[in-house]
């Protein structure tokens, strides 16, 4: 099956979903995320603000300045697809994009180097159990992720969203180190 169809299938069976079970596996994620050791030791989280199909990260960024944790969001640059990261201290500080992304005005915030991240969530729509993941098609988490690495990457996910079946990747595709989902905390690396 291709990376459009694994796409179209998972979209379909979120729409689908009822919306009490969501409110509830959220949660489970969320608790798990918190609990977690690469949680417990960062200090600068960055991710995004989650828009459409991905997995919520409003409560996230919130228990994370409750927790006195500093967030980098991306700012993309479409013409190099690439991301610059960018330190937000409250959710004001963010503003309308291309594709209705939330991020982060660099006129308000100060620019993190990826050597001052420590966890970096990463979005995406599918994931396998060795952390390979479909994401939205641009390909900028892919090039951010590839080389060195000095954080630890999570993905949170539904259970609709993890594979149960092989999916194509291709050799610029980059695994996160783990995938949270209601039921388990799965190690891939």
């Amino acid at each position: 099956m291709s990376k459009k169809r694994f796409r179209e299938n998972v979209r379909n069976q979120l729409q689908m979903k009822d919306k009490e079970r969501v409110k509830e596996e959220t949660e489970a994620v969320q608790n798990r995320l918190f609990a977690h050791d690469v949680w417990q030791k960062s200090s600068v989280i960055a991710l995004t603000y989650a828009v459409g199909d991905e997995f919520p990260t409003k409560q996230i960024i919130e228990q994370a300045f409750n927790e006195g944790k500093r967030i980098a969001m991306p700012k993309c640059v479409p013409e190099t697809k690439d991301m610059r990261f960018y330190e937000i201290e409250q959710l004001d500080q963010l503003e309308p994009s291309f594709f209705g992304l939330m991020e982060p005005d660099p006129d308000q915030c100060k620019k993190i180097v990826r050597d001052q991240i420590d966890l970096l969530i990463v979005p995406g729509l599918v994931y396998d159990r060795k952390g390979y993941r479909i994401g939205f098609g641009g390909g900028y988490f892919d090039r951010f992720l590839a080389g060195y690495r000095s954080f630890d990457t999570v993905s949170l996910a539904y259970r609709e969203q993890l594979a149960a079946e092989r999916f194509p990747n291709e050799p610029h595709d980059q695994r996160v180190n783990f995938v949270i989902t209601a039921d388990e905390v799965i190690e891939c690396q």
